[in-house]
């Protein structure tokens, strides 16, 4: 058996070797959009921090975006910062930088992950410095990032400056802040305070506010020596995190009025003042978990967990639109085909759908509200394991319907169907088979070992199969069932 797989192996490289050299991969247009973890401007250009995928760059109007991550060796993105004529990356890889504006960039000595960068300036105005965290603690640069001091040991997440020169960093424990450049560091709220952990935040004169995990959102007017919590905890009886704040003022009206702009795990929400009315949306994004919000120039920019970047102007009554143009940085976990239709599930959750072999996408409305971790097809159909159970679709993928009894059968593996009319399913915790009638499932699996519970002991990685022939491949190896999956049997490899 060991010599005919060799032999079927060879057959198979010996193929491969003599198609035609017309015979190309080509990319596609998409789908497009991502995880942007980090946005950012330049005087010239937006730079959107993609994870995967880099670091895009657009002009400012139209957006479209271009790769520019030439250079940086891990393409995690967790921080952007532009200043001056720098342009700074942290990556779970460490940190980089850019002179030429994305163009090319270079690694900036030995660091571990760097989940954010800010930059001040000292007490003239003149010059510049760049502060960054790791794991290892607050570091500064005072010649572009050539050279760093580390200010302070510890582990921080959360970095930001004021127009006044005066440092915040947040963590578990709380917010600390710097008056000096920081060589001294001041404790000036705790995490108990906040009832979370500090993820965000934004500063605006002697207004500091703090977004956490679960706790909400708190402010302070008055330098951090008093907070007041403002809400946003939950939604729906949901938990709901911080991700990034953005202070919009509206310089109109007297006194100054600002509008505060959260980016949350369950979309965007707006506070008039700080106050503790918070108002969602408008639409555009639900149900997008959104990564961060920059307000630049009157004009909000949200990046999301998988749906890409989206504008807004806010003086305009509509909502959240898509700027994703040219911003191919989903990354694709599972790929289904009939005929000319494509569907895409990203590995956060998305799922895209193309009717013309790839050339233009869309977003499958209809399970936006789900969590896709896997397509697949057979006999005609698509199928979909989501956060919600197994779907089916026998349009297309344009109209899904849920199997009602999927949700008790693990996690989705692949499909397969033959001429006896049978569709099978496997899952992390077996193999089932109907025959049409979506709701009603069997298992087929008796001879892949089982436990005492009836669960697999083995998980099932790739399953296909032609007739009534079944392969299945497991952690165990290879498995084969000529019955239409009543029997299997392991074949030696």
């Amino acid at each position: 058996m060991r010599t005919s797989l060799r032999s079927f192996i060879r057959t198979v490289l010996v193929f491969l070797l003599f198609v035609p050299a017309s015979a190309q991969w080509v990319p596609t247009s998409g789908p497009v959009g991502g995880r942007i973890e980090a946005i950012t401007t330049s005087p010239h250009y937006l730079f959107a921090g993609a994870s995967p995928g880099g670091v895009f760059r657009s002009q400012r109007y139209p957006i479209e975006w271009f790769p520019v991550g030439r250079g940086i060796v891990d393409n995690m993105l967790l921080s952007l910062l532009s200043v001056d004529h720098l342009v700074f990356a942290g990556t779970e890889d460490g940190l980089f930088c850019s002179d030429d504006e994305g163009s090319s960039w270079r690694k900036l000595g030995t660091w571990s992950a760097v989940p954010a960068i800010c930059a001040t300036r000292d007490a003239l105005g003149r010059r510049m410095i760049v502060m960054a965290v790791d794991h290892d603690g607050i570091w500064s640069s005072i010649d572009d990032g050539g050279n760093w001091t580390r200010m302070r040991s510890g582990t921080y997440t959360v970095l930001a400056s004021d127009s006044t020169g005066k440092l915040y960093a947040g963590n578990t424990a709380g917010i600390i802040r710097s008056d000096n450049l920081a060589t001294m560091w001041t404790t000036i709220a705790t995490a108990s305070q906040f009832s979370g952990a500090v993820r965000t935040i934004a500063l605006r004169d002697s207004m500091i506010c703090v977004g956490t995990s679960y706790g909400g959102v708190s402010i302070s007017r008055n330098n951090g020596s008093t907070w007041k919590n403002i809400g946003l905890k939950s939604m729906n009886g949901h938990g709901i995190v911080q991700t990034s704040l953005a202070i919009v003022p509206d310089t109109t009206s007297i006194p100054v009025a600002f509008t505060l702009y959260a980016a949350t795990t369950a979309g965007v929400f707006s506070s008039l003042n700080g106050d503790t009315t918070w108002t969602a949306g408008p639409a555009g994004l639900d149900p997008l978990i959104t990564q961060c919000v920059l307000a630049n120039d009157g004009t909000l920019y949200a990046g999301t967990a998988g749906g890409g970047v989206f504008t807004r102007v806010p003086s305009y009554p509509s909502g959240w639109l898509p700027a994703n143009t040219g911003l191919c940085a989903v990354s694709i976990g599972s790929l289904a085909v009939l005929r000319n239709t494509v569907l895409a599930a990203t590995t956060d959750g998305a799922l895209f759908r193309s009717a013309d072999n790839g050339l233009t996408w869309a977003s499958v409305t209809e399970m936006k509200s789900r969590e896709v971790t896997f397509v697949a097809s057979a006999a005609d159909t698509f199928y979909a394991n989501s956060d919600g159970g197994l779907y089916y679709s026998a349009d297309g993928g344009v109209h899904w319907k849920p199997s009602s009894q999927w949700n008790w059968y693990g996690i989705f593996q692949g499909t397969a169907s033959n001429t006896s009319t049978y569709v099978f399913v496997a899952s992390s915790t077996g193999v089932f088979r109907t025959n049409g009638q979506m709701q009603l499932w069997e298992r087929a699996d008796r001879g892949i070992p089982q436990d005492a519970f009836g669960q697999l002991k083995t998980m099932i990685r790739s399953f296909s199969g032609c007739d009534s022939t079944l392969f299945a491949w497991t952690d165990n190896g290879l498995y084969r069932s000529f019955n239409n999956g009543t029997d299997w049997k392991a074949i030696d490899t």
